[in-house]
């Protein structure tokens, strides 16, 4: 099961830190990971982010919204949205 996403995209976000090879989390926190599929989604227009990203990301689309509105009360938010933003946007 493999996610549609750019080719340049997964690169640029293994490079990073941000993904393994297989497009999965690396060493981000749930609320990482949940910001930067919110962001990944709403970039490349998909619907139903939680859905799609809960459910290949794990552990589940209610989770993953979750630990969203936790990363966004966050203060170290802004700076890890400003090294995710450049890299999916290429």
């Amino acid at each position: 099961k493999r996610l549609d996403i750019p080719d340049w995209a997964v690169p640029n976000l293994i490079e990073i830190g941000l993904v393994t090879d297989n497009f999965m989390p690396s060493g981000l926190s749930s609320s990482e990971a949940a910001i930067l599929a919110n962001q990944i989604g709403t970039e490349l227009k998909i619907d139903n982010i939680w859905s799609v990203f809960g459910n290949y990301w794990g552990p589940n689309p209610n989770s993953m919204r979750a630990a969203y509105n936790r990363g966004m009360d966050q203060k170290k938010t802004i700076p890890f949205l400003e090294k995710v933003m450049p890299a999916i946007r290429g």
